[in-house]
């Protein structure tokens, strides 16, 4: 019987091996499917399992085997590298959400069981819909949503390719449209394009005025942000700033869209949620 039942753990977490893997492949289709993903099927694996267990098999054991390869697999990740993968830290403990869910449903009555599985579609629904939205805003910009309360703009300097002062007298009246980025941010140059179609879409719009600002790394060269954007001949107005511009606009994470509105900052995010507001602030110039 101990036999019998060793050689069934051991197959048993095989299998669990094989499908924490799978489900965590899912990853390439963005944190809130695996979300969805994770937390249904291990809460239908964990279900499962439980039913079709024999007696010599404690419940807790099971669950154990089922988390053990999910933790093997992303712990280390967020154990070692835990601010940079801070965005992905609520798929990762929808693997055992679903885990949880799956055990209550197993072990509640008749009467009480439905309660984990509603649990689990609520928070399901919520995260697909605006929760991944949310914790991406936070984590990234430091707020649950992009919009802010206006705060004052901080001083700044901006620099030319040719090295020469920016200067633009309808920077302090107009909608200005901020891009951040670094020349080690390959998303930074994946958003280019769509910061220039938006550039394109209100160019001679007087109200408004976009700026691709490189905030410069330590390891970068004289002029190598504009070098390496030459090939692409983008339209969008670009400068370069300082080491400091970064930090001294509250950006933490690149590429990062700032919205100054009537000489105050009222939107920190990414470039698709900016372009969703721009409307807004321009009716109100």
């Amino acid at each position: 019987m101990v036999n019998r039942s060793v050689t069934g753990n051991v197959l048993f977490f095989l299998l669990s091996v094989i499908v924490a893997a799978a489900v965590s492949a899912i990853a390439y289709f963005g944190h809130s499917t695996l979300f969805s993903v994770a937390s249904t099927v291990y809460f239908l694996f964990t279900l499962l399992s439980l039913r079709a267990r024999t007696p010599a098999i404690r419940a807790w054991v099971t669950n154990l085997l089922i988390a053990l390869p999910v933790l093997v697999i992303h712990s280390p990740a967020h154990l070692f590298h835990f601010g940079e993968t801070l965005v992905s830290l609520l798929s990762f403990l929808s693997f055992f959400l679903g885990i949880l869910a799956g055990y209550f449903f197993f072990i509640l009555g008749p009467s009480l069981r439905l309660l984990p599985a509603m649990l689990l579609i609520f928070i399901n629904l919520f995260f697909w819909t605006v929760g991944a939205h949310l914790w991406f805003n936070f984590v990234n910009y430091g707020f649950f949503r992009a919009n802010m309360d206006p705060i004052p703009v901080p001083a700044f300097m901006f620099t030319d390719a040719s090295g020469k002062p920016f200067n633009d007298p309808g920077l302090k009246t107009r909608v200005l449209v901020l891009d951040f980025w670094n020349t080690s941010c390959p998303a930074c140059f994946h958003a280019f394009p769509n910061l220039e179609k938006e550039y394109r879409k209100y160019k001679g719009d007087e109200r408004i005025r976009f700026l691709s600002v490189n905030v410069p790394l330590k390891s970068d060269t004289t002029g190598q942000w504009s070098r390496m954007l030459a090939p692409f001949h983008y339209s969008f107005p670009q400068v370069t700033s300082t080491l400091t511009t970064g930090n001294d606009f509250g950006v933490r994470y690149y590429p990062t869209v700032i919205i100054i509105a009537q000489n105050k900052m009222v939107f920190h995010g990414s470039l698709d949620d900016a372009c969703k507001v721009l409307p807004e602030y321009l009716h109100r110039q």
